[in-house]
């Protein structure tokens, strides 16, 4: 065990520092570039991020030791569960996406002010990052159960390096809202290279099921979002919620189940 320990220990290592320097990246090179107001706009989107940034490391900590129970005595299970939690992730995390990204302007106002209103296509862009962020937790976990920690290093730091190289090419152009599209597009780059790492070579299981009504709610709530906000953002969250939950039971994207936990957190 402890020679095993050893062995792997440079690679959680370089994996940290990538993570670490992937996140870095854009506020370093926006200070850099540009100037400390940007860095500021900047700042105040990825502020607002802070509670989605969280989510990845909760169910990392939630889905850790069923996965590694399961990777070794019931892989059957296995497969469930990351079924499972990639479509509940989807569930969740695709409609709070869409609302920020519509409701950007009305939620700078109220943390920030009037002068802050630049930081909104930042935000904007941000949020789909996060959003990569959250949907590549179940694929990593499974490489680092299945011991794939070198793996994990590359495709760490292939996201890394395009993270820079976007950076240092869509700053000059497009100020921050070029550096949010740089994390987007690094997170999408992860999260893409995991699964399908993953899925070649771990457990063999496509997503491709349990995509598109996720997706299909979540644009039927968009359209209504795009026009209701007009009238009053903070009816437009209420409107929202309600049409995508009506949506997604509607065409089936809801387990009995996912019912029975959604009434329990209602009170009905």
């Amino acid at each position: 065990f402890s020679k095993f320990v050893l062995r792997e220990t440079p690679n959680f290592w370089v994996i940290h520092l990538f993570s670490v320097l992937d996140y870095q990246t854009d506020i370093f090179l926006l200070s850099i570039l540009l100037t400390e107001t940007h860095v500021g706009w900047y700042g105040a989107a990825q502020t607002i991020l802070l509670v989605f940034w969280m989510i990845p490391t909760a169910v990392r900590v939630a889905l850790y030791p069923l996965m590694t129970r399961y990777y070794h005595t019931d892989r059957a299970a296995l497969n469930t569960l990351y079924e499972e939690t990639s479509r509940l992730l989807l569930i969740a995390i695709l409609p709070m996406a869409a609302g920020v990204a519509l409701l950007a302007e009305p939620i700078i106002l109220l943390i920030f002010d009037e002068s802050f209103l630049p930081a909104v296509p930042a935000l904007q862009w941000s949020i789909w990052a996060a959003v990569f962020a959250v949907l590549n937790v179940p694929s990593a976990r499974l490489l680092i159960i299945a011991h794939q920690q070198r793996a994990a290093t590359w495709i760490t730091g292939l996201s890394m390096g395009a993270n820079v190289l976007a950076n240092l090419w869509l700053i000059p152009q497009w100020g921050i809202v070029g550096a949010a599209v740089s994390r987007t597009l690094a997170s999408f780059v992860f999260a893409l290279v995991i699964y399908l790492f993953a899925q070649r070579y771990i457990l063999r299981h496509s997503l491709r099921a349990v995509l598109p009504r996720p997706v299909f709610a979540t644009a039927v709530m968009t359209a209504v979002v795009f026009f209701v906000r007009e009238i009053n953002w903070g009816l437009a969250i209420v409107v929202g919620t309600a049409v995508y939950l009506s949506t997604i039971i509607l065409i089936g994207g809801l387990t009995t189940r996912d019912k029975t936990y959604l009434r329990q957190l209602i009170g009905y």
